[in-house]
């Protein structure tokens, strides 16, 4: 019978099992169970000739594998004798058949299916690679965001207006007019005040964003502010003016107005975005006009003495505005360059070789740029009334995120 094969050979086993135990104890130095011919090879020789063996091992070998095995063979001859029996055979045979025949009534209620939430609390929310967060009657040709990613200012050039757009919703609310020519924006103050270039009006501004009717303030008179950016502490702002083509640095600890601290000037003149990395004292400056021989140059400056070195130089597009990640050694820029053709495109530049690469595109007329390094988002605004988001790691991927899908 097949059953009989089964126990029969289960049995066998167990009983080969006693047989290797028994085998093992009559030739191991120290148990109780060695042979009389073991004992005379022990005499002999000595019984350091024989590697020492445990009492944990005996205990085993003299205790617990003979109960094992002979337990296990008992329980093998006894379902050998039950499954000879024709009718037990059948009535587990029956007793199957009927289990498997019954039929399983399942349903599932509502309660039981998860929660679009709670599937993101587990695996968290699905990866947009771009998404167009809002739009505004802005031109925009500066953006900045809140420490926690939750709000990104949006800087109006030709209405000279502030606004804030809640990043959740897309939901716009006008914070100040009368700015004058914003161009470049950046926060300070845990978020609580906004900075920005007023190119026409020649100066830094500063606008507390805490403020029921937030006025601007003059910081520092400086021709031509195009690009704009803080150190970490917030202390101190470096200011680019596309006019003079100088990089100034602003104390803000000093009582307003500040006088301009000029770094480095540029030749020509056009330069634009700033973007900082305060561990080693320099500031990257990208261009807006007037490229050199080889295309629009991204710039290294030191802070302290001044000394300039070209990054790379991208032909065709410009490097207007700047955003680093210094954990990955990367810098971003974008270029409002070649708008109508699929142009307005993102950047990664590799800073320690000065390979770039475009990381998305069709983003119009796209000239103002900010990183949310928490978050891992990309914020570019444009003069085509548009606020776009792109996930920086889907950038990762080879071509980046491609061509952003345009609205009809």
């Amino acid at each position: 019978m097949f059953f009989s094969k089964i126990f029969g050979t289960g049995g066998d086993q167990a009983a080969s099992g006693q047989k290797t135990i028994q085998g093992i104890l009559g030739t191991t130095s120290g148990s109780k169970g060695r042979s009389a011919d073991f004992r005379d090879w022990e005499m002999k020789y000595g019984p350091s000739a024989v590697p020492p063996v445990s009492l944990e091992s005996f205990n085993l070998m003299e205790n617990f594998f003979p109960t094992f095995f002979g337990g296990s063979q008992a329980a093998f001859t006894q379902q050998d004798k039950d499954f000879e029996n024709p009718s037990t055979t059948s009535d587990v045979a029956s007793s199957t058949r009927d289990t498997s025949n019954k039929s399983v009534n399942v349903s599932i209620s509502d309660a039981d299916v998860p929660s679009t939430g709670d599937i993101n609390r587990l695996m968290g929310p699905p990866t947009t690679k771009y998404a167009l967060i809002a739009t505004g009657q802005w031109v925009s040709e500066g953006v900045a965001v809140d420490p926690l990613g939750k709000t990104a200012y949006v800087g109006d050039q030709a209405g000279g207006r502030l606004y804030a757009v809640t990043i959740a919703t897309g939901a716009v609310d006008l914070i100040a007019s009368g700015l004058g020519d914003i161009r470049d924006v950046t926060l300070g103050q845990q978020g609580k005040v906004a900075y920005y270039a007023d190119y026409s009006g020649g100066r830094l501004a500063s606008l507390d964003l805490t403020a029921s009717s937030p006025t601007p303030t003059t910081v520092a008179s400086i021709s031509g502010a195009y690009g704009l950016a803080l150190d970490t502490k917030g202390n101190v702002a470096y200011v680019a003016s596309w006019s003079s083509g100088t990089l100034y640095s602003v104390d803000l600890s000093q009582p307003l107005p500040v006088k301009p601290t000029p770094i480095t000037t540029f030749s020509p003149a056009g330069v634009a975005g700033v973007a900082l990395d305060m561990a080693n004292r320099t500031a990257y400056v990208g261009r807006k006009d007037n490229p050199g021989s080889q295309g629009y140059q991204l710039y290294q400056v030191n802070v302290d003495s001044g000394t300039v070195s070209v990054v790379t130089s991208i032909p065709g597009d410009s490097t207007i505005r700047v955003a680093l990640d210094l954990s990955a050694g990367l810098a971003y820029t974008i270029s409002h360059l070649n708008s109508g053709s699929g142009g307005g495109r993102l950047y990664e530049i590799t800073l320690a070789n000065g390979a770039y690469r475009s990381v998305a595109s069709n983003l119009k007329d796209c000239e103002g740029l900010t990183l949310d390094p928490v978050n891992r988002k990309f914020y570019i605004s444009n003069r085509n009334n548009q606020l776009w988001q792109i996930d920086q790691d889907s950038t990762k991927a080879r071509g980046g995120v491609g061509a952003v899908a345009q609205p009809a």
